[in-house]
């Protein structure tokens, strides 16, 4: 069985796997061109902050999603260090963390599904144009949640989980939706992760995300 990741912004809808918290507080935006768009959803978020200060708990029985491997996860996710300077700093205490990682035992999360993103909130900022189609450009708040899922198949590795979490803390940076042609053999933001082929976004998704930051 395949195993879909969806961003989860709270329990009150669910439609094709994604939760979404709430509609986003809306300001008076304007309309701005966009150059690319590769993503099944309408809306794209950014961080006025991409360095994140990470805090790791675990519930999880499987020595995958153990506090050591989650936070070596987070760690070993570098693919946007050279376009959005992204940086992961481990802290103890939630008070100091932007960031939350949570490793949950089976069954948390709905059938599936091994991989959430929790937004603290948005607020969309501006509109976007791509060919014709409106897009909603979102900033996020400062505070996000990854909840990483054991999966029905105990045998996934810790590669698995380090693409899981390499994909989910892409969603952390604003990248709403999935997309599920790889490019150059690259392919982060599949909607399933067994599709995925490593830590490393395509050349299309970093033009997706980065062109709002």
């Amino acid at each position: 069985m395949k195993r879909k990741i969806s961003v989860f912004m709270a329990m009150v809808l669910l439609v094709f796997g994604v939760f979404i918290w709430q509609n986003p507080v809306r300001t008076e935006a304007t309309s701005i061109p966009l150059n690319y768009w590769y993503s099944n959803s309408s809306r794209i978020g950014y961080r006025t902050n991409t360095a994140f200060r990470y805090y790791v708990s675990t519930e999880a029985l499987y020595t995958q999603l153990s506090v050591s491997n989650l936070a070596s996860y987070v760690a070993n996710s570098t693919g946007w260090r050279d376009s959005l300077g992204t940086g992961y700093t481990r802290v103890y205490t939630t008070s100091s963390a932007n960031l939350t990682v949570i490793g949950k035992s089976y069954g948390y999360l709905p059938d599936g599904t091994v991989g959430l993103t929790v937004y603290g909130g948005s607020t969309e900022v501006s509109t976007g144009d791509y060919n014709g189609e409106t897009k909603s450009i979102e900033r996020l708040s400062d505070d996000v949640t990854v909840i990483i899922g054991e999966n029905i198949n105990s045998t996934y590795g810790t590669s698995f989980y380090q693409n899981v979490m390499a994909h989910e803390l892409t969603h952390a940076l604003g990248y709403i939706g999935h997309y599920n042609t790889a490019v150059s053999g690259r392919n982060l933001m599949n909607t399933y992760a067994e599709n995925y082929t490593g830590i490393l976004p395509s050349t299309r998704e970093v033009q997706h995300l980065t062109q709002v930051y």
